[in-house]
C-alpha cells in the first residue's frame, strides 16, 4: 500500500509540468497462482499511471520474475486500459540471480537512457535497472 500511495504522489506531482518521460519496471504477478494470487499492486500502480498519460508517458515496461506471465498479463493490461498507446514490453531477469546478465529488457532499457533521461518507477526486485548501472555506469545520471 505505501508503493502505492508514493507512486500516487509522484505522478500528482508531475502535474504543474510538460509530459515526464518514466520507465516502469516490475514484477507485476497479479492472478498468478504460482503465488500469491491477490498481488495487486504493480498491476494498480500501471492502471493509475495509464490513467495519467497526459502527464507522463511510458516509455516502454520491463518485467523481472515470472516475465512470461508477467508478459501475458501486461500485454493485457495494456490491451483493456491503453489501447492506443503502443507501449513496449520486455522481458527481463527470470531469476534475480544474474545481477549483469543482458536481456532483453536490459538492452532496451540502456538503449532508452542513451536516447534521453528517463524516471524509471521500479516496482519490484531492481534486478534490470542494477545490470543496465553494472553494464553501462555511464547511463547512472
Amino acid at each position: 500500500m505505501k508503493k502505492l500511495v508514493f507512486v500516487g504522489l509522484i505522478l500528482v506531482g508531475f502535474s504543474g509540468f510538460s509530459q515526464k518521460k518514466i520507465w516502469f519496471d516490475t514484477d507485476i504477478m497479479i492472478g498468478n497462482p504460482d503465488r500469491a494470487p491477490r498481488e495487486v499492486d504493480d498491476a494498480i500502480t500501471l492502471m493509475m499511471a495509464l490513467k495519467f498519460q497526459d502527464k507522463i508517458k511510458i516509455e516502454g515496461i520491463s518485467l523481472v520474475t515470472y516475465v512470461d506471465y508477467a508478459y501475458g498479463i501486461t500485454e493485457k493490461m495494456l490491451k483493456w486500459y491503453a489501447p492506443n498507446l503502443n507501449i513496449p514490453i520486455y522481458k527481463g531477469s527470470d531469476s534475480c540471480n544474474d545481477v549483469g546478465v543482458e536481456n532483453d529488457a536490459t538492452r532496451a532499457l540502456a538503449k532508452a537512457l542513451k536516447k534521453e533521461k528517463l524516471t524509471i518507477l521500479a516496482l519490484g526486485p531492481a534486478t534490470n535497472v542494477a545490470t543496465v548501472l553494472k553494464n553501462h555506469p555511464e547511463l547512472a545520471s
